[in-house]
């Protein structure tokens, strides 16, 4: 599989909190995390797995009340019924 990303923004407001606990979260699956400008992050995955993690998380955990998806690469799809199945 080749590298996968989803780009995520939270809005300002958002306590760090809850970003540092997510952004754990997905690279304890493995996913690498890129801080890009203006309270984006760059969630890249080589891995069909992870990425199936990541995508879960993004749509369908306390994650998405959280931040909203901006750009998607590679196999990453921009809608939550690519990523029903949870990892857990």
């Amino acid at each position: 599989m080749r590298i996968s990303t989803f780009e995520i923004a939270f809005p300002e407001h958002t306590a760090a909190g809850p970003i540092a606990y997510w952004l754990d979260w997905l690279s304890n699956r493995g996913a690498a995390i890129e801080a890009l400008p203006g309270h984006i992050y760059r969630i890249s995955c080589g891995r069909s797995k992870q990425l199936a993690a990541v995508g879960w998380a993004i749509y369908h955990a306390d994650l998405a009340t959280l931040c909203r998806v901006v750009a998607v690469s590679g196999e990453a799809e921009d809608r939550a019924s690519a990523y029903t199945e949870s990892p857990l």
